[in-house]
């Protein structure tokens, strides 16, 4: 009966163990697929900069100058998937940290796992905990990342077409006057979003970072509570 007690709850841990451990390769595979897409997201910005620039002659010789105008939308969505790719990835690695690398070590804590103060599962804790730390915040913010390439194309056609309308002596519409600062508010909207979404990355990261220190300091105490408790007569 006691045997029963003892295994039903094994078996348990045992079975939520496996199901972690499927739900943190669909999470990862998720992630690697996000991670991918920002990299699609890339070639298709670097893409549209080449189409830009072999459309330019023509615009010129047309002086179609308002296409230059129009053609920032395209970067603003390839701008916006990247960065809620990005923002997702954050969310699915916060997960993985504070729900499935943690019960999965508590669940081997009580299994009688011996590990010591070695976090299974810890290369995704570091990976994501020193992914961002102030040095590469401020790199991501203000260096052209690829995120900033599409913010960068954007800014690039507005000051080609203001040159090309001076150059002209091309005086522009009040529709091209509205999309240039429709174009510039979204220029600074865009690059703002970015800062912000970098931003939050480095705060729950630096959260994660504590998190796993406290986790190590804790098992290092226990661990060494355990190493100094006294054999009494009769164990071992």
């Amino acid at each position: 009966m006691n045997d029963d007690t003892r295994t039903h709850p094994r078996d348990a841990l045992l079975a939520e163990l496996d199901l972690h451990k499927v739900e943190f390769s669909v999470l990862r595979t998720e992630i690697l697929q996000h991670l991918d897409a920002q990299r699609q997201y890339l070639n298709m910005s670097l893409v549209a900069i080449a189409a830009a620039l072999g459309f330019a002659p023509f615009v010129l010789e047309q002086r179609a100058f308002v296409s230059l105008l129009l053609y920032p939308v395209v970067f603003h969505v390839l701008l916006f998937e990247m960065l809620s790719s990005t923002r997702i990835v954050g969310q699915l690695s916060g997960y993985l940290v504070d729900n499935i690398i943690q019960r999965v070590n508590d669940i081997l804590d009580q299994l009688g796992d011996n590990r010591g103060a070695t976090i299974v599962l810890g290369w995704e804790v570091k990976v994501r905990a020193r992914l961002f730390r102030t040095s590469d915040w401020l790199l991501a913010s203000f260096v052209p990342t690829r995120h900033w390439i599409p913010i960068l194309a954007i800014a690039a056609l507005i000051i080609f077409y203001l040159v090309a309308v001076q150059a002209y002596s091309y005086s522009p519409s009040l529709l091209e006057i509205s999309l240039v600062l429709i174009n510039l508010l979204f220029l600074v909207v865009a690059a703002l979003r970015n800062i912000l979404v970098i931003r939050a990355a480095d705060q729950e990261n630096r959260r994660i970072m504590g998190q796993v220190e406290l986790v190590h300091a804790v098992r290092n105490q226990t661990r060494s509570i355990e190493d100094d408790a006294p054999i009494l007569p009769g164990e071992g």
